[in-house]
This record gives structure tokens, C-alpha cells and sequence, in this order.
């Protein structure tokens, strides 16, 4: 998160950070909920299983970035 926060300006708030990263769990979970089942009646593709795990692994590092970001513009 260290990396990834040189990229972040100083303006932007800690709650933005925590707001993209809830919006991009909510898309996620739209997309298992839209789209069911596939054609042959399985429950679960490959590609949405890849999708909730990129999106787990994102959502961690702005979590991470949002504590970091707070403390960055505090003082």
C-alpha cells in the first residue's frame, strides 16, 4: 500500500478511497447476482470466481491505502 499511495494525491479524502473500494465490492456482487447460472446449469464459472478474487484483493489494499491515506492528512 506504501507503493500504491505515492500515486494518490494528498486532496483526496481517506472516506473516497473507502467509497471506490465499497463500490467496486457492490459491482461485484451485482454481477454474481445478475448473472446465475451459465447455459450447462453450473453454479459457479471461472471467470466470476476470478472476478470476487480480484475484487477481495483490491478491496484490501484500498482499505489499506484509505488508514494510510488518513494518517498521511492529519497533520
Amino acid at each position: 500500500a506504501e507503493f500504491l499511495l505515492k500515486f494518490v494525491p494528498e486532496w483526496v479524502a481517506p472516506n473516497l478511497i473507502t467509497f471506490i473500494a465499497f463500490v467496486i465490492v457492490i459491482i461485484s456482487h451485482c454481477v454474481f447476482m445478475f448473472y446465475g447460472e451459465d447455459q450447462f446449469g453450473r453454479e459457479l464459472v471461472p471467470w466470476k470466481a476470478v472476478l470476487m478474487c480480484l475484487t477481495v484483493f483490491v478491496y484490501q489494499h484500498l482499505d489499506n491505502m484509505d488508514g494510510k491515506q488518513a494518517r498521511r492528512t492529519s497533520t
